[in-house]
C-alpha cells in the first residue's frame, strides 16, 4: 500500500460518510411525501450475520444434527439477524502443480457441498475462514521452503525457526514470506487463491442463501514464535529479513523494480520528504544517489546490491542459480547471516537488525514497511478473491470478502499512541491499519478476543477488551462493510467464566453499535459450556427484527437529546444524557432499547399508549394520524405532567374523545360516555380484555360513577396493558419518532413482523424487549426518520 494506506482510511471515510448522509437526506426528501415506512425487505447489506465456530467435527449426519440441534437450542436467527457456523479451511495446491489449471488437494468440494446442503436443511448460513499458509498451516508449503529457503521468513539473526530446531522440522513449521518479490511463491499463492474462489463461487451458486461468505488470509502476520514478554517492545526478536523481502524494502524506498514508475505495484511505493535529496525511479540505482540517499537516512551504505545473498529481478523463475536449496541450508556449517564468502558483499544494502543498527530513520521506515508488506499481502489476497469470475461469469462481491488480521496495536485494552504496545505488535507487524483496503476489493476483518483473567485486575478477575478502544476507532471510520471472522466477547483465562449473559450480551451490542456486518464467535466450548451461547441468544432476540446500519448516522448525545424531546417533550437533564449516553456506550441499554425504555415512561408515552389500547380494542383499528394529532392536543405542555394526579384528567379526555368517536357509535350504536354504565363495561371487558364479565363485577366497576374512569381501570389494567404492549407500542413509537402513523395495511404488516395477532389472544403476556427494539430500529434507520433528526 505504501503511503496510500492511511490515506486510504481517510479517503474511505469521509467518502462513506459524506455519500452515506447525502444519500440519506435525498432519500428523506423523497420519503416525506410517502407513507410512514414498513419493514424493509432482508438483504445481505442490511442483515447481521452471526456465526459460531463449529465443534471439532460436522463430517456426520449425526455429528451435525448434535451440533445444529445445540447451536438453536441457545440462539435463533431471524429476519434481519442470521446465524450459522464457521470453520478454518487449509487451502492446498501441490507445488509442481500445473498454475494454468490449478485443481486444489483441499478443500474438498464434495465436502463442502455435503455440509451446505445439511445447512440449508436446518436453515443455518456457513462461513469459510481461509488458510492460505502464509503464517498458519505453513506445512502446505515445505516443498517452497525446501525449493528456496528464501521462500520463508527469516528472523533477525537469519534462524527461520526457534533456535535448535531440525531442518525438517523447519521446513514445515517456517512461516513464509509474504513479500510480492517471492514470485514463484506468489505465482502459486494467486493460482491457489483464485482456484478456491471459483470453487466458492460455483458453491454459493448452488447455495445462494446458506455459503454466505469468507475471509483471509486466516490471521495474516509476521513471524512471532520467538517472542518473549520478557523482552521489551523495542528489543523484540523480529522477522522478515528474507532476501526477497530485503530487496523488496530498498526497491519501495526508491521507487525501482516493481515498484519503479509505470510498474505493477508503482502506486505503493515510498513517497519521500521534501527534505529527501534521493532520487527515486530510474535513475535510483546510481552510484551519485547512493551518496545522496545515505546522506538523507544517515546511512553508510557502499553498494546497492544486498550485503546477503544478493539477487536481482532478472534471475530466472525456473532454474535460479541464486536459490537456497534443502541440500544446502540443511547441511551443517550453513550460515544465514554470512560476513565473509560469496554469500557476503561489504556494505551491501540490508535491513536494520535492530534499533540500534545504524539509522534510526531507516530502522522506524524498515518497522512500517513491515507493516505495509502485511497490508499489502492482505489486499492482494482480496483483490485475486474478488476479480476472479466463476463458471458463470460472475465475481465474489467485495463485501463477502474479508480480510482476518490482528489488531496488534489495540490488543487487550491498548490503544495506538498511549506507548504501552503488546510486544505482538512488533513481532506481527499485524496493526488494525491492516486490515483496511480498497472497498472495491474487500472488507476489513479482525479478530477480537476480550480477555478474561487476573492479570492486573486482583482476585476478582476483570476484563483485557481487545474491543475496548477498537470498536470505538472503527465506527469512527464509517467504513462501509466490516467484520470480526474470530470475535470472543468474554474469553476466561486463568479465573472461572463469566456468569452474566447481560454483561456479554451488551458486548455483542457495542458490536453491533459499531457497524459490525458479520462475526465469528470462538470457541465452541465457550458457546456451548460458558454464558456466551445464552448471551448470543438473547442478543439475537434483540436485533434480529430490525435491519443492521454500517454505522450511526448521528452522536449518541444528539440521538438521545431528540429522543427525549421526541418522547418525554423535554430535554434529559445532565444526569440523564450521560446514563444514556453511557449504557449506549457500554452496550447495556443499546438505541433501540432506549426507546422502548421511554416509550413506557410515565407521562406522554402512557398515555399515548392508553389512547392506543382503546382505539385498537373498541374502534377496531390502529389510531389515524389525525386521532394521534388530536390526542397530542390534549397532552399539550405534557412535560410540566409527570404524576398520576396531573395525569388523570388528560387520561379522562382522552377516553371520552375514543368513547364518542364516530368509530365508537359505527360499531356499538352509541356513544360509549352515554351508554348504560354495566353494558360499558361488559363492551371493554369483552373488547379489552377479550373475555365476559359477571354481573357483580360489572356493577362495582359501574359504581366508579363515569364512564371515563371506568375506561381508564379497566384500559390501564396490567391485563389490558400486557395484552395490547406490542401493537400500542407500534402506535406511540411511529407517532413520537415519525410524528406519523402506519395506514391498516401497513400496521398489518407490522403486526406480522412482530408475531401479533390481532386482536391479540386472551391472556397475551406482554411483547418482550426484543420486537418492540425490532420496531425501534426500522424507524430509526428510516428515512424519515434521518430526516428528521437532521431538520
Amino acid at each position: 500500500m505504501g503511503q496510500e494506506g492511511p490515506q486510504l482510511g481517510q479517503r474511505t471515510r469521509s467518502l462513506c460518510t459524506a455519500c452515506t448522509l447525502a444519500l440519506a437526506l435525498i432519500c428523506a426528501l423523497t420519503a416525506r411525501a410517502m407513507a410512514a415506512p414498513s419493514p424493509p425487505a432482508a438483504t445481505y447489506e442490511n442483515t447481521l450475520h452471526a456465526f459460531v465456530y463449529q465443534p471439532s467435527s460436522l463430517a456426520t449426519q449425526a455429528e451435525f444434527d448434535a451440533a445444529a440441534d445445540r447451536l438453536l437450542a441457545l440462539a435463533q436467527g431471524g429476519t434481519y439477524a442470521r446465524l450459522g457456523f464457521v470453520e478454518y479451511y487449509t487451502v492446498d495446491l501441490p507445488w509442481t502443480a500445473n498454475l494454468t489449471t490449478p485443481e486444489l488437494s483441499r478443500p474438498s468440494r464434495g465436502e463442502l457441498s455435503s455440509l451446505l446442503a445439511r445447512l440449508q436443511s436446518r436453515g443455518l448460513t456457513y462461513h469459510v475462514s481461509a488458510m492460505l499458509g502464509m503464517s498458519r498451516a505453513m506445512q502446505v508449503y515445505d516443498a517452497a521452503k525446501r525449493a528456496d529457503r528464501r521462500n520463508a521468513q527469516w528472523f533477525h539473526d537469519g534462524l527461520i525457526d526457534v533456535p535448535g530446531a531440525s531442518a525438517a522440522t523447519q521446513a514445515a513449521r517456517a512461516w513464509i514470506t509474504p513479500s510480492r518479490y517471492a514470485r514463484k511463491l506468489r505465482s502459486h499463492l494467486e493460482a491457489k487463491t483464485r482456484a478456491f474462489a471459483r470453487l466458492f463461487l460455483d458453491l454459493r451458486q448452488s447455495f445462494p442463501s446458506t455459503l454466505i461468505s469468507a475471509s483471509g488470509d486466516a490471521e495474516a502476520e509476521l513471524n512471532m514464535d520467538r517472542l518473549d514478554p520478557a523482552v521489551r517492545v523495542r528489543d523484540q526478536m523480529i522477522a522478515d529479513y528474507s532476501p526477497f523481502a530485503i530487496l523488496e524494502f530498498r526497491d519501495w524506498l526508491l521507487g525501482t523494480g516493481l515498484y519503479a514508475p509505470g510498474a505493477t505495484y508503482a502506486a505503493d511505493a515510498f513517497r519521500k520528504s521534501r527534505h529527501d535529496t534521493f532520487a527515486q525511479g530510474a535513475s535510483a540505482l546510481t552510484t551519485a544517489n547512493l551518496a545522496a540517499f545515505n546522506a538523507s537516512m544517515g546511512t553508510s551504505f557502499a553498494s546497492w546490491r544486498l550485503e546477503s545473498f544478493d539477487w536481482s529481478l532478472d534471475d530466472p523463475l525456473a532454474g535460479d542459480i541464486q536459490a537456497i536449496p534443502w541440500a544446502t541450508w540443511s547441511a551443517g556449517g550453513f550460515d544465514p547471516t554470512p560476513e565473509t564468502g560469496a554469500g557476503y558483499i561489504a556494505g551491501g544494502f540490508d535491513a536494520p537488525r535492530s534499533i540500534r543498527d545504524g539509522s534510526t530513520r531507516l530502522w522506524r521506515l524498515w518497522l512500517r514497511f513491515r507493516r505495509e508488506m502485511i497490508a499489502n499481502y492482505g489486499s492482494d489476497v482480496a483483490r485475486w478473491m474478488t476479480t476472479t469470475p466463476g463458471t458463470t461469469g460472475t465475481t465474489l462481491s467485495a463485501d463477502r470478502w474479508y480480510s482476518h488480521q490482528i489488531p496488534g496495536d489495540f490488543l487487550f485494552g491498548r490503544e495506538p499512541g498511549h506507548g504501552n504496545a503488546d510486544p505482538r505488535l512488533q513481532t506481527s507487524a499485524s496493526s488494525m491499519w491492516t486490515a483496511l483496503m480498497d472497498p472495491a476489493t474487500g472488507s476489513p476483518g479482525l479478530t477480537c478476543l476480550d480477555r478474561l483473567e487476573q492479570a492486573d485486575f486482583g482476585p476478582g478477575g476483570g476484563y483485557n477488551r481487545t474491543s475496548e478502544a477498537l470498536f470505538e476507532r472503527l465506527r469512527s471510520l464509517a467504513l462501509p462493510n466490516w467484520g470480526l471472522p474470530e470475535y470472543a466477547p468474554s474469553w476466561h483465562i486463568d479465573v472461572a467464566p463469566d456468569p452474566d449473559p447481560d454483561r456479554i450480551k451488551a458486548q455483542f451490542h457495542r458490536a453491533y453499535a459499531s457497524g459490525v456486518h458479520m462475526f465469528g464467535l470462538t470457541p465452541w466450548p465457550h458457546f456451548d459450556l460458558t454464558q456466551n451461547g445464552p448471551a448470543l441468544g438473547q442478543f439475537l432476540s434483540e436485533v434480529r427484527r430490525g435491519p443492521r446500519i454500517d454505522a450511526p448516522y448521528t452522536t449518541d448525545e444528539l440521538f438521545v437529546e431528540q429522543l427525549y424531546l421526541d418522547l418525554l417533550g423535554r430535554v434529559p437533564t445532565d444526569a440523564e444524557l450521560l446514563a444514556a449516553t453511557a449504557g449506549i456506550e457500554d452496550g447495556s441499554t443499546p438505541r433501540a432499547r432506549l426507546v422502548v425504555d421511554l416509550t413506557a415512561s410515565l407521562g406522554r408515552p402512557q398515555a399515548l399508549a392508553f389512547m392506543a389500547r382503546l382505539t385498537l380494542a373498541l374502534a377496531g383499528r390502529n389510531p389515524t394520524q389525525a386521532e394521534v394529532a388530536a390526542a397530542e392536543t390534549t397532552l399539550a405542555q405534557f412535560p410540566a405532567c409527570t404524576t398520576d394526579t396531573c395525569l388523570g384528567p388528560k387520561l379522562q379526555s382522552l377516553a371520552a374523545a375514543v368513547l364518542g368517536s364516530p368509530a365508537f357509535i359505527a360499531r356499538f350504536g352509541q356513544s360509549g360516555n352515554s351508554m348504560n354504565l354495566v353494558s360499558l363495561v361488559n363492551v371493554l371487558f369483552q373488547n379489552l380484555l377479550g373475555r365476559t364479565v359477571d354481573n357483580a363485577t360489572a356493577i362495582a366497576f359501574a359504581n366508579l360513577g363515569s364512564a371515563a374512569r371506568i375506561t381508564i381501570e379497566i384500559g390501564n389494567a396490567d391485563e389490558a396493558r400486557n395484552r395490547w404492549s406490542g401493537l400500542a407500542s407500534i402506535v406511540v413509537q411511529h407517532a413520537a419518532l415519525l410524528d406519523d402513523q402506519p395506514s391498516p395495511a401497513q400496521f398489518s404488516q407490522w403486526a406480522s413482523h412482530l408475531d401479533l395477532a390481532v386482536p391479540p389472544a386472551v391472556g397475551a403476556p406482554a411483547t418482550p424487549p426484543g420486537p418492540l427494539m425490532g420496531v425501534a430500529q426500522v424507524l430509526q434507520t428510516s428515512a424519515d426518520y434521518i430526516f428528521h433528526v437532521y431538520f
